[in-house]
């Protein structure tokens, strides 16, 4: 008898933790530690009214992963007002979803609020680089919101919801005081090495000037701060700026290491570099999945702004050295992947092929500019860019 109720126990234990708690708001702080959960729209198919007659089995946390995903994914969590006040701002920190749709219950029908990547500033009820709505919550009132979300990319992210108050006097302004400190430094730079440049005429400074121009739009982009300028419809476009950005910082680094002038058996030596070069790049694309899993495990227990800002910091480090990698390995000179091909031509096809070294940097920007060269990369950056975020989701997993 024991044993049948110890069994109907655990039973009814395993079972209830299919279903996400109510969580409760009961001060104005940010609340950001509650389980959501999902179901996964394969055929892009199912309306609100439909997503409300399925089961939801599966659980996860507001700072969630969910890795990459063909159609789109509803998320589903109770929540209940027992503060004073009643205007909330719900906030998804991650801005490159496509579809953003919300919905809770408002004086008995169902309300949509719709946001998206490419929703204009003008358009978006709460003015933020985030993808953010405005909700009411009566006083102690239970709603279920349902959140659609569908994008290009991996699914992962950080659902909070704030005060209204709180959201525009603390946590935006913090956000916005931390991505302008960040470009701050950068366009200082910029000035310096510009400054540098017109006095020296040394073309190192200069590939640095247009490596930092491209870093920050680059950095603009994929923090969505494109938004505030009306220019996130060309997002995807931008994200050609990496190739850009990369090629400016290889040319920079070729200048400054001079390798050339160093290597005492300079064709063996330049193979090794050449390998040393998309080598290093992958390892430090690891390093950086190493620190986003950090980042994003830490964000689940700590509300410190400084901890998004490292995430988008760790996302950009992983994009960049992906893209670096991939572009390094071009056989086209003077790229690592045209050292390497040079080592195995012979020798007379080989003397042509250094010939070319010389329009090698033109050859590059051309094929960037007619879209040739992000269209040939795409796919590769977006396999080792999955397979690193893969690694990533199981990191978060375990913990």
């Amino acid at each position: 008898m024991k044993k049948n109720i110890l069994i109907l126990i655990l039973f009814f234990i395993s079972f209830t933790s299919l279903f996400a708690d109510t969580f409760v708001i009961n001060q104005a702080k940010p609340y950001n530690k509650f389980e959501m959960s999902y179901f996964k729209d394969e055929n892009l198919n199912l309306s609100i009214n439909q997503i409300v007659n399925q089961e939801f089995k599966e659980i996860t946390k507001n700072n969630f992963n969910l890795g990459y995903h063909k159609g789109s994914i509803w998320f589903k969590f109770d929540v209940k007002n027992s503060t004073d006040f009643e205007k909330f701002i719900l906030t998804l920190n991650e801005t490159f979803y496509e579809t953003a749709n919300l919905y809770y219950e408002k004086k008995g029908k169902i309300e949509q609020l719709s946001n998206s990547l490419f929703t204009l500033i003008d358009q978006r009820e709460v003015k933020s680089n985030h993808l953010a709505f405005s909700i009411n919550l009566p006083k102690e009132e239970n709603k279920t919101i349902y959140l659609e979300l569908k994008g290009k990319y991996a699914y992962f992210g950080k659902v909070e919801i704030f005060e209204e108050n709180f959201f525009y006097s603390k946590q935006n302004v913090g956000i916005n005081i931390f991505f302008t400190f960040i470009l701050g430094m950068v366009v200082v730079f910029m000035f310096f090495t510009f400054f540098l440049y017109s006095k020296t005429k040394e073309k190192i400074y200069l590939y640095y000037l247009i490596y930092s121009i491209f870093l920050v739009v680059y950095f603009s982009n994929i923090c969505g701060l494109m938004v505030f300028l009306n220019l996130q419809k060309y997002i995807y476009d931008f994200q050609l700026t990496a190739s850009f950005m990369v090629g400016f910082l290889i040319l920079f680094s070729k200048e400054y290491l001079q390798t050339k002038k160093y290597l005492k058996n300079p064709k063996k030596d330049i193979a090794w570099v050449a390998v040393a070069g998309p080598l290093s790049n992958f390892i430090m694309a690891f390093i950086w999945t190493i620190i986003l899993s950090i980042s994003l495990i830490l964000s689940a227990y700590t509300d410190l702004a400084l901890i998004d800002g490292i995430k988008v910091m760790s996302q950009l480090g992983i994009v960049i050295n992906t893209s670096f990698m991939i572009l390094n390995l071009i056989p086209i000179l003077p790229l690592d992947g045209g050292r390497i091909l040079g080592q195995f031509l012979p020798f007379p096809l080989s003397q042509k092929y250094q010939a070319t070294e010389q329009y090698g940097s033109f050859i590059v920007m051309g094929l960037a500019l007619l879209g040739i060269l992000g269209f040939v990369m795409k796919p590769f950056v977006m396999f080792f860019n999955g397979l690193f975020l893969s690694f990533m989701s199981l990191i978060v997993s375990i913990f």
